[in-house]
């Protein structure tokens, strides 16, 4: 299908031919008739993108701050290959569009095939022949609307929602100050609301736009009647209210807006404008300063967007997908008019013509719309494979990959790509665009858009799965009843039920080769400790300080459902390399969690947890998002007899001996990656056995789950066998 990207280096826009989307769960697939360019956030992503890395690293200095500290720990390679993804990686662009829905997940409610809808969200409502959108960012056109018209609903949702924390009522006297899109558009339902409005703008051939649609009283920013004319509008009171849409470098809308509003009046701030303004005005009025998100309630929440929450109407009653079916219910009624704001049309194969003409300064434009084929593309419900230019064949095992986010294009595929015996088959990921990036760096002979498709090809030996955390055990254990072999990322599984179910399928397929991503161990800097070690004759001690720095509070890892949290998320790995070290089952951990009043929203990113093991030995993890950033990340230190050996963030292992000591500098940042993709790549090669014994893995979850129970109990729990 074609989509339409951006090249984060040269800010040159294409349309690409890549694979259709992955439904997911609460999803539809639609077959989009138009969607809207956005003059506004779509030209700021493309100029942004035209500045250069010079000109990128001004405006982010915290990124470079970043490379430079990963530059420090993993050394240069691994920090440029880091960076090379993070530039080459196309923007898939647009946020606002309309179509027919083509497919809908279960989860969906209230959507089915055949439903012409309006859909909204960057990286959902994208500027392609077919796109995935969870059921609450898609609402069904009203009998009438025109799909070019619901293209619209999410610019619509973005205004409608400014005059609502405006607290607008019948017969009060607004101004819009920035007639772009959203402002015109705001405008109208200010007056559909039953407000008399004046709209505002330095540029007067969207003054004269604004007065065709009938706002006879808007003016330029700059017209020295423009004061007198507000007076003599609301009787010398002044604005009750002033809705600031405009995208400015400076704080002059809103000091425009103080001036003109009367005491006790409101002003939103819907656009992107600067906050460098006189309090004075603002004070001596008693306004109330407020700002609009977006689309309205549920925006940015998780729960709501992708996982289909309903808010209860009582107490919600306009979330962002009910403003949207109110947007359109006005334009239904004739209340809202959208086809004078199209400046122009293109079809989508003409999108690099649309950009130009949107970043032209001899010809502002207002909105531009994409058309798409009134049928469904044959591209979109043929065979799901996307075959690139032909490439040179080659023998050795065929790997199937699955998921190639940063994590798997940094840490996983490089080291695949490079072996002579390896032949990457196919790639499925979530988005067409990703794949059509992966498929460009690495030698891939296709892509797929679907698991069925991937387990299908009798030609696929071996499965790499590297996806959001809650598919692992799913994906698994399916590509093991296809009869894979099967790599998969921590964590295997997310909870009991789901690991019973992996167990299960694992034992019943002894025959294939199945690893879990547990890389520290193939570490040669934890091969020095392991070694130095191995020798012991009673209990051992260790301790592991992971300083993994904060996560927002809303990324995927901390959901519970996605990511299971720091503990099963990423804690796990350290988990399994303690019970590497120490070579003895665990009988008993205890875990506990920092309990920080002030802030709990951190609380789950914070924990220590100890295991004791049937052989005496003793190991403290203490993980950690708090401290400074200077610190190294990660810190081991094994005591066993006279023998103790320490690692430094896999940059330094001292091995102590008595009273001897010797410092060894293994390879920098060497976590792994490459030495436990070979011995899979090898064991696959071979026939087997699995390098890692599959129970072995499995039993580090176990440990993990039974330390979330201790958290949850604040007592320690048995792990012994038998209990």
């Amino acid at each position: 299908m074609k989509q339409v990207l951006l090249d984060p280096k040269t800010g040159d826009v294409r349309v690409a031919d890549v694979p259709p989307p992955v439904l997911e769960r609460g999803m539809v697939l639609v077959a989009n008739r138009a969607s809207l360019i956005s003059t506004g956030t779509e030209r700021a992503k493309a100029a942004a993108a035209e500045k250069g890395l010079f000109g990128k690293a001004l405006a982010r200095p915290d990124l470079v701050g970043k490379v430079l500290d990963r530059i420090e720990k993993e050394g240069v390679v691994a920090a440029w290959r880091a960076v090379k993804d993070r530039l080459e990686r196309p923007i898939e662009l647009g946020y606002s569009a309309s179509g027919v829905v083509v497919e809908a997940d279960a989860g969906a409610i209230g959507l089915s095939p055949g439903d012409r809808v309006a859909c909204a969200g960057g990286g959902y409502a994208l500027h392609a022949e077919l796109v995935r959108v969870p059921a609450n960012l898609a609402a069904r056109l009203p009998e009438g609307v025109a799909f070019e018209a619901g293209a619209f609903a999410a610019l619509g949702a973005i205004a409608l929602q400014g005059v609502r924390r405006a607290r607008a009522e019948v017969g009060e006297t607004f101004a819009v100050v920035g007639l772009g899109l959203v402002g015109l558009l705001a405008i109208q339902v200010l007056r559909a609301a039953g407000c008399r409005a004046i709209g505002i703008d330095l540029d007067q051939a969207k003054v004269d736009l604004a007065r065709s649609l009938g706002f006879e009283g808007s003016r330029q920013r700059h017209d020295p009647a423009l004061e007198e004319a507000v007076r003599a509008a609301t009787a010398r009171r002044g604005l009750d209210g002033v809705l600031v849409t405009a995208e400015s470098r400076s704080g002059d809308p809103l000091v425009l807006a103080g001036e003109l509003v009367r005491e006790r009046g409101r002003v939103v701030v819907v656009g992107g404008v600067r906050m460098d303004f006189d309090r004075e005005p603002y004070y001596r009025k008693e306004v109330d300063l407020v700002f609009s998100r977006s689309y309205g309630p549920g925006r940015y929440d998780r729960e709501f967007e992708e996982k289909g929450l309903a808010y209860p109407h009582a107490y919600v009653p306009w979330t962002e997908k009910r403003n949207m079916e109110c947007f359109l219910d006005l334009v239904a009624a004739g209340s809202v008019r959208t086809e004078p704001l199209v400046t122009e049309r293109y079809p989508v194969e003409e999108a690099p013509r649309a950009y130009a003409r949107l970043t032209d300064p001899e010809r502002p434009a207002v909105a531009l719309v994409l058309a798409y084929a009134d049928e469904t593309s044959p591209t979109a419900t043929g065979p799901r494979i996307y075959v690139p230019e032909e490439r040179r064949s080659s023998t050795g095992l065929a790997v199937g990959f699955v998921g190639a986010g940063r994590f798997a294009s940094q840490y996983l595929l490089p080291h695949l790509a490079r072996r002579s015996d390896v032949r990457l088959a196919g790639l499925l990921n979530a988005t067409g665009a990703s794949v059509e990036h992966a498929l460009q760096r690495f030698p891939f002979f296709r892509g797929y858009s679907s698991l069925e498709e991937l387990l299908g090809d009798g030609g696929v030996d071996a499965v790499f799965i590297a996806t959001r955390h809650d598919h692992h055990a799913e994906f698994v254990a399916r590509a093991l009843e296809a009869g894979k072999h099967v790599f998969v990322e921590k964590p295997p599984a997310l909870d009991r039920e789901s690991l019973a179910k992996l167990r299960a399928a694992v034992s019943a397929h002894p025959d294939r080769v199945f690893m879990v991503g547990f890389n520290r161990r193939f570490s040669p800097a934890v091969a020095l400790l392991a070694d130095h070690i191995a020798s012991r004759a009673g209990p051992a001690v260790i301790s592991v300080r992971v300083a993994a720095g904060p996560l927002p509070d809303d990324h995927w890892l901390l959901d519970p459902e996605y990511g299971g949290g720091r503990l099963a998320g990423e804690a796990c790995h350290f988990v399994d390399l303690v019970r590497f070290l120490v070579r003895s089952e665990p009988v008993r951990v205890v875990a506990e969690r920092v309990a920080d009043l002030a802030d709990s929203s951190r609380t789950a990113q914070d924990f220590a947890l100890s295991v004791g093991f049937a052989d005496g030995s003793l190991a403290n993890l203490v993980y950690t998002s708090r401290g400074a950033a200077a610190t190294g990340k990660e810190r081991i230190e094994v005591f066993a007899g006279e023998r103790t050996a320490i690692l430094e963030d896999y940059r330094t292992v001292s091995l102590a001996e008595g009273r001897k000591v010797r410092t060894v500098r293994p390879p920098r940042g060497d976590k792994g990656h490459r030495a436990e993709v070979g011995a899979f790549v090898d064991a696959c090669l071979a026939g087997g056995p699995s390098p890692v014994p599959p129970e072995e893995s499995l039993a580090a979850m176990d440990l993990v789950f039974a330390a979330t129970r201790s958290l949850a109990l604040g007592r320690p729990v048995d792990v012994s066998p038998g209990a």
